[in-house]
C-alpha cells in the first residue's frame, strides 16, 4: 500500500476533528515519503499520538508566526518529554518480552 494512503487511513480514523484530519493529511503529503514508515508505525501502535503530533505542529506554526523564542523552547521541551515517553514505553515492552 502507498505510504501516504496508509497514513491517511490512520489519520482519518483518529479522534481529530474532520477539518484537522484534512489539514494534517495535506501537511503529511508535503513530507519526504522515505521516513514516513516510522510515523505510520508509531500511529499504528499508538493512535493517540496522531492528535499529539498534530497539536505539536499547530503549536509550532503559531509560535513561528509570533517569533516567540521562549514559547518555541517550551514546545521543544515538551516534544523531548514526549519522545522520552516513547523510548521508555519501548524499553518496557522489550523488557517484558525478555521476561
Amino acid at each position: 500500500m502507498n505510504i501516504f494512503l496508509e497514513l491517511d487511513n490512520l489519520i482519518f480514523t483518529s479522534l481529530l476533528p474532520i477539518e484537522d484530519k484534512h489539514s494534517f493529511s495535506q501537511f503529511c503529503r508535503k513530507l519526504d515519503p522515505k521516513p514516513m514508515h516510522v510515523l505510520v508505525n508509531l500511529f499504528k501502535e499508538k493512535p493517540e499520538w496522531i492528535v499529539k503530533f498534530y497539536q505539536n505542529i499547530q503549536a509550532k506554526r503559531a509560535v513561528l508566526n509570533k517569533k516567540d523564542k521562549k514559547a518555541w523552547d517550551e514546545i521543544i521541551e515538551k516534544e523531548n518529554f514526549d519522545l522520552l515517553e516513547i523510548e521508555i514505553n519501548d524499553l518496557e515492552i522489550e523488557i517484558n518480552d525478555i521476561e
